[in-house]
C-alpha cells in the first residue's frame, strides 16, 4: 500500500506539471517591429561611432580598436607588469563625455580602486585595462554599449553616453 500512495503521488505530480497547451517549438519569424527595433539600435550605434571617429580626428589620437568597438591610445607606456584578472587597480583618471563635459575625476573624487573582473565597472574599461601594463598612460573611449547603456548611472552619467576615460596613473594595488 505504501509503494501504491507513492507511486500514485509520482504520477499525479508528473501529470500535473505537464502543460496542456502544445509547445511550438519552430523559430517565429522576426516581426516588423522587431526589425524597426533592430535597424534603430543599428543606426544608433553607426551614429555613436561616427561621433567617436570624428573625436578621434579631432584630437589625432592614434587609437586601437578592440574587437567589441572600444577605442584606447597609450600615449605613455608604464614599465610594470601586465595587468591580470584578479589584480586590484588604482587609477588616477579623468572622465569625460563626448562632448568634453568632465563628469568625474580622481582628484575631487578619490582614484578609482577595483578588482578587474569582479567590479561594477563599465565591460568596456576592464577589456581596454586587460590588455596593459603598471604605469601605461591612457586614453579610452568606451561607446554607450560598453559603459552604462541606456541607464546611464544614476547619478552624472546619462543614458547613452560615449565615455573617454583619461588614465594618468595606473597601479597594481597591493
Amino acid at each position: 500500500m505504501k509503494y501504491i500512495t507513492t507511486y500514485l503521488i509520482i504520477m499525479f505530480s508528473l501529470i500535473g506539471c505537464q502543460s496542456t497547451t502544445p509547445q511550438d517549438t519552430e523559430q517565429q519569424p522576426v516581426s516588423a517591429t522587431e526589425e524597426q527595433f533592430i535597424g534603430f539600435n543599428k543606426a544608433m550605434v553607426a551614429e555613436e561611432n561616427d561621433q567617436i571617429d570624428a573625436l578621434l580626428l579631432r584630437y589625432k589620437w592614434h587609437t586601437v580598436t578592440t574587437e567589441t568597438g572600444v577605442r584606447y591610445w597609450v600615449y605613455e607606456k608604464g614599465r610594470g607588469a601586465k595587468i591580470e584578472s584578479g589584480d586590484v587597480l588604482q587609477c588616477e583618471y579623468t572622465l569625460k563625455l563626448i562632448t568634453g563635459e568632465e563628469i568625474y575625476n580622481s582628484a575631487t573624487d578619490g582614484p578609482l580602486v577595483f578588482k578587474i573582473g569582479k567590479s561594477d565597472q563599465p565591460s568596456g574599461l576592464e577589456e581596454v585595462l586587460l590588455l596593459l601594463y603598471q604605469g601605461d598612460k591612457v586614453k579610452i573611449v568606451v561607446p554607450s554599449y560598453l559603459a552604462y547603456g541606456i541607464a546611464g548611472d544614476d547619478d552624472k552619467i546619462p543614458p547613452s553616453s560615449t565615455l573617454i576615460y583619461d588614465i594618468y596613473s595606473l597601479k597594481i594595488y597591493i
